[in-house]
Parts: structure tokens; sequence; C-alpha cells
């Protein structure tokens, strides 16, 4: 889902960031033994361990705004605190799927509903 089509998205906001992180997960992982490499890099070199950080954080802070310009009346902090909740779920998924013998988009799945599992527990 292209952000232009996510930010003209009439489906339910659950849906449409689903779909979103969906394709995120898709165009992160084209390379996974690239990613492979850069896993082993980062657990191993303490610099590239802070360069992936800072890059995280930037995908956080433009998912935040993107956030921003489809969620109305909510606070920085909650869209900031989402769309963290929203790449660390991400994440989960591409790592299962490069350390576990799963296909990709069964592990963006699970992470999805185990994503829903936390809403619920933080809900009580």
């Amino acid at each position: 889902m292209s952000i232009e089509r996510f930010l003209k998205s009439e489906l339910p906001i659950k849906e449409n960031l689903r779909l979103l992180m969906s394709d995120f997960m898709q165009a992160a992982t084209s390379n996974r033994e690239e990613l492979l490499i850069v896993l082993e890099i980062v657990r191993t070199h303490p610099k590239a361990g802070q360069i992936q950080l800072a890059r995280m954080s930037e995908a956080r802070s433009h998912l935040s705004e993107l956030l921003a310009m489809k969620i109305e009346n909510n606070s920085p902090l909650v869209l900031d605190i989402l769309a963290e909740v929203l790449l660390f779920s991400g994440w989960t998924g591409i790592l299962r799927w490069l350390k576990e013998s799963i296909e990709l988009q069964e592990a963006f799945d699970e992470s999805w509903e185990a994503l829903g599992e936390v809403t619920k527990i933080l809900a009580v």
C-alpha cells in the first residue's frame, strides 16, 4: 500500500494500518541474505548498532508524521507510541522470518495477531 493510498483509504484504520505494515515488511525484506549480514554486523559492531538505532528512530518519526495525517485528534506522544509499536511488531515478524522456518506473510500475520492480544491486555 502506497502512502498516498494509505492516506486516501476509507478502510477502518486498523485494517489500513495492517496493510501499510504488511507492505512495509515486504519492502524491508527484499533480500533475506543481505538482512542476515546486516544483523550480524549490527550484533558484532557497536557503531553499526548505533547507526541502526538512529535509522529506526528516523523510521518511527516518519511513521508518526504519516499517522498524524490520517489519525486526527491524537497527541504527538500517542502517535509516537503507536508508530513505535507498529514498527516493533513488524520487526519482530521480520526477525522470526529470518531466524525460523516460517514464511514472511505468516510471520507478519502472527505478529499482527499478537499485537491485537497486547492491546486487549492493555484495554483491561
